[in-house]
């Protein structure tokens, strides 16, 4: 974990109860905005860590080109969770990659 990485999971914690879990995880410019505002209430994720319902996920808004943080951040809890490891998908069950998932997300405020 970088030192930026490991600065942001430190922030993170102190804000939230100590029985939540916190991601803290980049979003990139583009995707960020619409869930920020709260027109984008999903969020496809490779699962590379244990997302459950309720968790809290702590986006930094991620600039992939000039390679740095923005500035800015939301915070948004995990609603339902779309994948072969949860919920299935409906429609079929290799219609989402078994590494794959989809966050269903609402907007929350922080102090």
């Amino acid at each position: 974990m970088t030192s930026t990485a490991a600065s942001l999971n430190s922030s993170a914690s102190s804000l939230v109860p100590k029985n939540w879990k916190v991601h803290v995880l980049k979003s990139w410019v583009g995707l960020y905005e619409p869930i920020e505002n709260g027109s984008k209430t999903h969020d496809l994720r490779v699962l590379d860590r244990d997302y459950e319902v309720g968790d809290l996920c702590r986006l930094y808004e991620w600039d992939a080109i000039k390679r740095e943080y923005t500035g800015r951040e939301c915070f948004v809890q995990i609603t339902y969770i779309t994948s072969a490891q949860h919920t299935p998908c409906a429609a079929s069950p290799i219609a989402l990659h078994p590494a794959m998932g989809i966050l269903s997300i609402r907007r929350v405020e922080h102090d």
